[in-house]
């Protein structure tokens, strides 16, 4: 029984009402050409920061090594692609981040567009295939 029931495009609070909004998981189950729409939302009922947590199906290679007197290292390293795969529709995703139509750069380009400014993008070494922004409400254009 959850307090609010709301959309992501329209959310039931008003403007600046959270210093933080979380949406993990979630966008990449909307068309790809109404992630703007929904990016406009989250700025405008967050006062301050965002987080999204977005699938990106770009390749790495994980390297862990453990190396003496430094200790462990562990790093992501780009596979490069000669081109992107397709995505089809699955029932769940509409789009992913490295899949034709939804590279990084375009994703990258409407968060700013939508008004953000982003702090820091990362992949976790153990589960690569989320890609997290830390966003900071920015002036819009």
């Amino acid at each position: 029984k959850p307090d609010i029931v709301g959309s992501v495009f329209h959310i039931p609070f008003r403007d600046s009402a959270f210093d933080v909004i979380g949406c993990f998981e979630v966008l990449e189950h909307l068309p790809y050409n109404e992630l703007l729409w929904a990016l406009d939302e989250i700025y405008r009922v967050t006062r301050e920061y965002a987080i999204l947590s977005l699938p990106d199906t770009t390749r790495v290679y994980r390297l862990d090594v453990q190396i003496p007197i430094y200790g462990f290292y562990k790093a992501l390293i780009p596979v490069p692609s000669l081109r992107n795969s397709v995505h089809a529709y699955d029932g769940q995703h509409y789009w992913e981040i490295g899949k034709s139509g939804s590279s990084l750069q375009d994703v990258v380009e409407k968060i700013g567009t939508a008004g953000f400014c982003i702090e820091e993008s990362y992949r976790i070494f153990e589960v690569p295939y989320h890609r997290f922004f830390r966003l900071r409400k920015g002036p819009r254009a």
